[in-house]
């Protein structure tokens, strides 16, 4: 039987962090894309607490911002107030008032706007209790209802009696037929709690490490099915993401390289990468786009561009001494390696990519076997130059609109093997392949994870990683087969002797 999928978010709490970067944006947006690419539910429902508090001047603007990413998301949304919210006659001035009752596939969501600027206990009124049995009026599917600060069940353990009239509530949901009752605001909880017929969830605080949001699968029969999803990795993985971008990037998004390690730390990795791409630091911005360098690679004089200075400069100043900074190298058309040698002797980690081949200049018209072939020729002369990590393998294909040519996920397995070259898991704009991954480990190639981040909430989002790791069927530990960057000490000494 199919089930309604509703994704759950609780107590966002607005609040700057150091270096004036927002981070509930950035948890948010992550949230977002997330629930967008991987989760996709048919609903998605925040119970309250947006922001830290409704007397700040900047509340509403605060939520505006909030509701720009939350805007984001493909599923529709309902956004319920909580004690540290505005009024709700303020706080939907900006977003939309949810109606009565919201019929979900198989689900019929109940919201509740219960009043807290009395203070505590709170008490639900007549009014509500009244349209909850109108929600059940010639319906038989099961009911949820959602409020910011959960019911206790009778008898439960798991909350205090905030509301004065909590066993009213109580027989309401019983007399209803309530399914599932889900709130929030209590930042620790036991999760789902079923006493009865009405099963209560309580769901943990977004704001709080790990950064938590639930997903519950209600089937019409009313057989219901939760789990947490965390945007923070285990820290006891210890894991690099050795592929970020910056402010240099010409596909960048309000990335800053002095965010980035605050990011990293905060979502639970041990370390972080910052690699730019070489051909758009050496490069006007219209002559990377086409590709235009790829012909006569580094000696390229048109269209010259030459920034690179400007970013190592930039690394020294901005970029923590204890992290790993280097290129994201392009290849030009017979996969030579498109930077000047002593930008690569100074790169800390050298990831290599194929963007660009010249019978894709083609567009509709290519030949996708040529293009095959000289994919494994420049792929074996970007390889073979003393690379770390070959990044996005076959990347170039999905973005072309061809099929992954299979046949070469040996022959470029072999050639990582060969030299000692990682492969990356990458998924931004990209659907890796786990049967290549699976080749790899079967021929000992270490891998990389690599966000590939050009915007700041991909900065470590290594959840579908460890996913087609599951995939692949590896069920060890990953930090034995992830490869490693080698300590940085050139760059700590450079800094120790400047200061």
């Amino acid at each position: 039987m199919s089930s309604s999928t509703i994704a759950v978010i609780s107590d966002i709490h607005d609040k700057e962090y150091p270096g004036s970067l927002d981070v509930t944006l950035a948890l948010t947006a992550r949230a977002v894309h997330r629930l967008n690419r991987f989760i996709k539910p048919d609903i998605t429902v925040i119970l309250g607490d947006l922001v830290d508090d409704p007397r700040d001047p900047d509340a509403l603007d605060r939520l505006r911002r909030i509701k720009e990413t939350l805007d984001l998301l493909k599923s529709p949304y309902i956004v319920i107030p909580g004690n540290r919210d505005p009024k709700a006659d303020q706080f939907y001035t900006v977003f939309d008032r949810p109606q009565p009752y919201i019929d979900c596939r198989h689900v019929r969501l109940v919201p509740f706007l219960d009043r807290f600027h009395g203070g505590f206990p709170l008490t639900r009124s007549k009014e509500d209790l009244e349209r909850l049995a109108a929600a059940r009026v010639r319906y038989s599917g099961p009911i949820v209802a959602l409020q910011h600060v959960p019911v206790k069940p009778p008898g439960g353990e798991s909350t205090g009696s905030i509301y004065a009239n909590v066993d009213e509530v109580n027989q309401a949901f019983e007399a209803a037929g309530v399914t599932l009752s889900i709130g929030g605001h209590y930042h620790a909880t036991k999760g789902l709690e079923r006493v009865g017929r009405c099963a209560h969830l309580a769901v943990k605080a977004f704001r709080d490490a790990p950064f938590t949001f639930t997903v519950v699968h209600i089937d019409g029969a009313g057989r219901i099915e939760g789990a947490e999803h965390q945007l923070q990795m285990p820290r006891s993985l210890e894991l690099i993401d050795v592929h970020t971008h910056s402010e240099f990037a010409y596909c960048s998004k309000a990335m800053r390289m002095n965010q980035t390690p605050l990011l990293a730390d905060l979502f639970g990795l041990a370390g972080v990468a910052l690699t730019e791409h070489s051909g758009q630091l050496y490069f006007e911005r219209s002559v990377y786009w086409k590709g235009a360098f790829c012909e006569q690679g580094i000696e390229t004089i048109d269209g010259r561009d030459e920034r690179i200075d400007a970013y190592w400069q930039a690394v020294d100043l901005e970029w923590d001494g204890s992290l790993w900074a280097g290129l994201e190298i392009d290849a030009d058309y017979r996969g030579g390696l498109v930077v000047r040698p002593e930008d690569f002797r100074r790169s800390e980690i050298r990831n290599g990519a194929v963007h660009y081949l010249r019978e894709l200049r083609k567009r509709e018209h290519a030949d996708p076997d040529r293009v095959a072939d000289e994919f494994m020729q420049v792929t074996q002369g970007i390889v073979q130059s003393g690379i770390d990590v070959l990044v996005h393998p076959f990347r170039v294909f999905r973005r072309a609109g061809l099929p992954v040519p299979e046949r070469l996920f040996e022959p470029v397995a072999r050639l990582l093997a060969k030299h000692g070259v990682a492969a990356e898991i990458n998924f931004h704009t990209n659907e890796p392949d786990p049967r290549f991954f699976e080749i790899c480990l079967d021929l000992g190639v270490q891998l990389a994870f690599g966000s590939d981040a050009h915007e700041i909430w991909e900065v470590g989002e290594f959840a579908p990683h460890l996913r087609l790791l599951e995939e692949c069927g590896f069920d060890g530990d990953v930090r034995d087969i992830l490869w490693t960057p080698p300590p940085n000490r050139i760059r700590r000494d450079r800094r120790k002797a400047r200061d």
